[in-house]
């Protein structure tokens, strides 16, 4: 599985395709694409017979994969895309995320993180949620609202996750 915010894929779609290739991904995400290609076109260019992407919501996340790693689709909602894989013989609930830039627009992704019903099954988020969890992780640039640093602090406690410094 590889994650990655592009940014605008532009003249990397060759290198993304040779990425894929030469180490066998077989799920793909990537956040902010900023092309104006179909995803039907940009995932045949791929080798991806199956995707998904929040396009109705502006289409900040594409998903692909291929036969290798079924997606099971459970929600595609604003700033996130969630489902069920099987990575390595584990059903593994995954959600892909790119939040708003906005402290105030991501307060609906906490509550719709928080509202997902895990259970005790392994869930993998990933993605770029626009905020860290300390001033630390952060050199230069404005510094960050402590305030919304506690509601994504609050919010990866309250789902149970913990990060893992990537």
């Amino acid at each position: 599985m590889m994650v990655w915010n592009v940014r605008g894929i532009g003249t990397l779609k060759k290198c993304l395709r040779n990425l894929v290739r030469k180490y066998s991904i077989s799920m793909l995400a990537i956040s902010e694409p900023f092309i104006e290609e179909s995803m039907f076109h940009f995932t045949k260019f791929l080798d991806f017979p199956n995707y998904c992407s929040d396009e109705a919501m502006r289409g900040k996340v594409w998903v692909m994969w291929n036969g290798h790693d079924d997606f099971e689709v459970v929600s595609m909602l604003d700033q996130m895309i969630t489902g069920w894989v099987v990575l390595n013989g584990i059903k593994v609930f995954v959600t892909f995320v790119y939040a708003k830039c906005s402290f105030y627009k991501r307060r609906g992704l906490w509550t719709d993180l928080v509202a997902l019903q895990v259970g005790l099954n392994p869930w993998l988020i990933v993605g770029d949620f626009n905020i860290i969890q300390e001033d630390g992780e952060q050199i230069g640039g404005q510094p960050r609202p402590l305030a919304a640093m506690e509601e994504f602090n609050n919010c990866l406690n309250n789902c149970g996750v913990v990060d893992l410094k990537f």
